[in-house]
């Protein structure tokens, strides 16, 4: 029987080890954040054209996430224009009103690394406060494999995710565009191509790439500094 050299079955366990830790990253980037959605049987979305958002409640530890989940939620319901939203109570047909439950800042921990995560809830109630749709549901962040640990973000970057995601469980409701780009980096990265963020924002494409680089370019620089 053969016997592999030293140096070289060690260089094949450590390929071994690296692949595994990869593989368990992907696994846990592609796993799904928890969501439970209830709707009322009798509830049609064609029913209601404006709502009024009552502000999100939230625990006093972490009382500014009640403000960013509203503001994240009124600027995805205005570009997408489907539901208008209206200042006063007496204006709307319906009334969305929110909980922020879970507001966690990633970073690192004894036994690793902690990931940025928020949760909470969304209910869609009727002028009569009776509740048509709720969902409760937890967002993680989409870039956690490289936004993690050291460089794990506020959590604040995870409320306007956190809207969409639950907007996208609301019958009848279709995203129509983001509010405005932030973060060029953080859509490409998400698997989202240059031409289609250029068509939903109105930038050439050309302009979007030059964006992107310039972007990416100053985060690497950051980091190394």
């Amino acid at each position: 029987m053969r016997v592999l050299p030293s140096d070289f079955a060690a260089g094949i366990n450590a390929c071994i080890r690296v692949a595994g830790i990869a593989a368990m990253a992907l696994i846990s980037a592609c796993a799904t954040p928890p969501m439970a959605v209830k709707t009322d049987p009798s509830f049609t979305l064609a029913q209601i054209r404006s709502v009024y958002l009552v502000a999100f409640a939230s625990p006093d530890d972490y009382r500014d996430a009640g403000r960013i989940m509203t503001q994240a939620l009124k600027e995805q319901l205005q570009a997408d224009g489907i539901l208008r939203v209206v200042d006063q109570p007496g204006l709307a047909d319906a009334y969305v009103q929110g909980t922020v439950e879970k507001w966690v800042q990633g970073g690192l921990e004894l036994s690793g690394t902690r990931p940025t995560r928020i949760g909470g809830s969304l209910t869609l109630l009727d002028s009569a406060k009776r509740p048509l749709w709720s969902v409760i549901a937890e967002q993680w962040d989409p870039l956690r494999i490289l936004a993690d640990g050291l460089f794990a973000r506020d959590p604040s970057a995870l409320a306007p995710h956190w809207v969409r995601t639950v907007l996208q469980q609301l019958p009848g409701y279709t995203l129509k565009r983001r509010p405005g780009m932030v973060d060029l980096s953080e859509h490409v990265l998400a698997g989202e191509s240059i031409a289609d963020l250029a068509w939903v924002d109105i930038i050439p494409p050309q302009e979007m790439e030059r964006g992107l680089q310039q972007e990416l370019a100053a985060k690497r620089d950051g980091h190394e500094r």
